[in-house]
């Protein structure tokens, strides 16, 4: 486990830096706060960009993903299975039961926010209202490319799926559908169940996984 976690600390050590760092804010910082500082911020190409990355956190995503490793390892197939599918069940039984109360940030400023603020939205992509904590969409964007961080053997590789990982989970809340909090602990599911998927599977012996359909 210890050497798994030193041959990925170009992902893991960013990640944990940027996660402690936001943890502090929003223990810090009202979250409708910090939503609204980051909702100013609004660019017509990023709009565009973000209404159509955020999907690489679907669950459409996350399958087409898994199909696709069968042909270059069972191995990595069965662990980007079990880690998407365990990460959806984690979140939608937090969503769902743990946490239902907790609306999305289109109705939390609709009927809970105390101020006046009216969110901007992107033109294309309305947010839901209900069942916000915590993302799915970050658990499942940070479970596929921590995995792909993982399979790759380069340092910068890693690197640069733990910014396309930050970049989806962000979409999130770029288009109000998620505030900071939720991404946050969204993505330490994802990335908590992956590893320890890729640790349990990585360490069998069954020659079949070493196979593809190549």
């Amino acid at each position: 486990m210890i050497q798994t976690l030193k041959e990925n600390k170009a992902f893991i050590v960013p990640y944990a830096i940027i996660l402690l760092s936001v943890l502090c804010f929003v223990l810090v910082f009202d979250k409708a706060d910090i939503h609204i500082y980051l909702n100013r911020f609004r660019y017509p190409a990023a709009d565009w960009f973000f209404k159509y990355f955020t999907h690489t956190g679907d669950g459409i995503f996350a399958f087409l993903f898994t199909l696709s490793l069968l042909f270059v390892k069972f191995r990595y197939a069965v662990i980007a299975a079990i880690s998407t599918t365990l990460t959806g069940v984690l979140v939608q039984f937090l969503k769902l039961v743990v946490f239902e109360d907790l609306c999305r940030p289109l109705m939390y400023f609709e009927t809970v926010y105390s101020g006046s603020y009216e969110l901007r939205l992107v033109a294309g992509a309305p947010p839901g209202l209900f069942y916000t904590f915590p993302s799915g969409h970050a658990a499942t964007a940070f479970a596929i490319f921590f995995l792909l961080a993982m399979i790759s053997k380069k340092r910068y590789i890693k690197f640069l799926f733990f910014i396309v990982a930050g970049i989806s989970a962000y979409s999130r809340v770029y288009l109000s559908w998620h505030f900071l909090n939720d991404i946050a602990m969204g993505s330490l599911i994802g990335v908590l169940i992956t590893f320890s998927a890729y640790w349990i599977i990585h360490r069998s012996k069954r020659r079949w996984l070493d196979k593809s359909f190549i």
